[in-house]
């Protein structure tokens, strides 16, 4: 067990690994680290097969607190699943509910800085599926990100800066709200990106 708690802690905030590991196996739960995934931060599947393992993945290539966030959303999926299989929505009430008590339950315990409290306090009263969508929160969190995994999001950039997100190169434009009205170079067709979205300035 030490040895699997020594592993947890490079990845979560201290103090927090044991009470994790307990949970984990309490309810017969397999965390897996993933590498760096765009496309999600973290993964429940539920128990099948022959290991009849409830199934967690996370990045770890998340700061500790982005890390431990992104796993308390997945441990809500986990006790949803055994309260009410498949029967509810995956983020409905009862997914919220279960999350907003693991969130209220760690931040008691003063696990998160107290920089991060007001905007993840504000987050915790109703949680939504995607927890980076949340810009105020995501960007909070970002200072806690590894040195050399440092960011940069379109905000950082001044304007007509051309910078890429996958595969497509973009102008940036002006601010409406929450999203930058930006021009792609090659089609010169226009799409509102949000000023949060990860990018690679070119120029």
């Amino acid at each position: 067990m030490k040895n699997q708690i020594d592993e947890l802690n490079r990845f979560l905030p201290e103090g927090v690994s044991e009470e994790i590991l307990d949970f984990l196996n309490k309810h017969r739960a397999r965390l897996t680290i993933k590498n760096h995934r765009k496309s999600k931060f973290g993964d429940y599947r539920p128990p099948r097969g022959k290991l009849n393992l409830h199934q967690i993945s996370v990045n770890g290539t998340l700061n500790p607190y982005a890390f431990l966030i992104t796993l308390l959303h997945e441990m809500a999926h986990l006790q949803v699943f055994e309260a009410h299989k498949n029967r509810v929505s995956p983020h409905g009430r009862e997914w919220k509910m279960a999350f907003q008590a693991l969130l209220v339950y760690w931040m008691e315990k003063g696990v998160f800085p107290e920089s991060l409290m007001p905007p993840l306090s504000r987050y915790a009263q109703n949680p939504k599926a995607s927890t980076f969508s949340d810009h105020q929160l995501y960007s909070a969190l970002s200072h806690w990100d590894h040195p050399e995994l440092q960011k940069i999001y379109l905000k950082d950039l001044s304007d007509q800066q051309v910078f890429a997100i996958g595969k497509k190169q973009f102008k940036k434009g002006p601010l409406r709200r929450t999203r930058h009205l930006c021009t792609e170079v090659k089609s010169g067709r226009q799409y509102l990106i949000h000023f949060m979205a990860e990018v690679a300035p070119l120029a």
